[in-house]
């Protein structure tokens, strides 16, 4: 089977390595220099001049940001692709399944695998990226049962855990658990602008702030297309922040011991 991976950066290249053990697949990237250095690696076997050459894969990867996401899923609606499975590695999943074509959405996948690095493009990339990682599975109503089990049966190839869900859960989730983390890194790394932090900082703070070095345009573009989930859990982070604030105020100690106990007692029983 010929698999297709459009988007070789460090997503789509590690799909690409995977993949290509066992498969033939055919890479496509905006930039020819990806895919020529690609192809000259042996990540992809076959280069792709356009998008109108991938009539022939019968699984297809797109792992571009969101909004080439969309153009490109507008862009193969109008190719006969009936048969094809597409899915994606976008982070947000509803302004995806808004803008799909009604010819197209019983053999779309929503996908997301929860890997990456602070550092992109095909360089980054790894075939064992995916190893023991979660990869949240989107399919809509109208999306064909051997759609999903195709897609699902390649992501578990990879090493993945394959968790479904809707699209909606995945955007609410996500805002959490990616999104505002991002956001909290950048926000730790700005203030540390004040001080002189060379030297003394311990791993919690590499933990906290290794994602600051992320491409700020990609973000840009995840935190708007999710900008109504998002801004509901940054409100209901800045209410856990002004709890401890309180008890710092007030001199209370029950209250910020509350505080990091329900986090730890969450950490533990998780």
């Amino acid at each position: 089977m010929d698999v297709g991976v459009i988007g070789l950066g460090l997503i789509g290249g590690s799909i690409a390595k995977a993949l290509v053990q066992d498969l033939n697949v055919v890479g496509y990237d905006i930039d020819r220099s990806v895919v020529n250095a690609a192809f000259d690696a042996k990540i992809i076997t076959h280069k792709a001049l356009s998008l109108r050459d991938f009539a022939r894969p019968k699984l297809i990867f797109l792992a571009t940001p969101p909004a080439a996401t969309i153009e490109v899923l507008q862009f193969l609606s109008s190719m006969n692709l009936e048969g094809t499975t597409i899915t994606d590695c976008t982070g947000v999943k509803t302004p995806i399944f808004r803008n799909l074509s009604p010819k197209i959405k019983p053999f779309f996948v929503g996908g997301h695998p929860m890997a990456g690095k602070e550092s992109g493009g095909l360089g980054a990339s790894s075939g064992t990226l995916f190893e023991g990682s979660g990869w949240i599975i989107t399919p809509s109503k109208e999306t064909l049962p051997r759609c999903i089990d195709m897609v699902v049966d390649t992501v578990i190839t990879f090493g993945s855990k394959p968790k479904l869900m809707s699209p909606e859960e995945h955007d609410r989730v996500v805002a959490l658990v990616s999104q505002l983390p991002h956001i909290i890194a950048a926000a730790l790394v700005t203030e540390a602008t004040k001080f002189k932090t060379e030297g003394i900082t311990a791993g919690s703070w590499a933990d906290l702030t290794r994602v600051a070095g992320s491409d700020p345009n990609l973000w840009v573009n995840l935190c708007l297309l999710n900008d109504v989930e998002l801004a509901h859990v940054i409100g209901r982070f800045i209410l856990l922040l002004q709890e401890v604030q309180d008890g710092l105020e007030t001199r209370n100690q029950d209250l910020i011991r509350n505080f990091f106990e329900r986090a730890r007692n969450s950490k533990i029983n998780s």
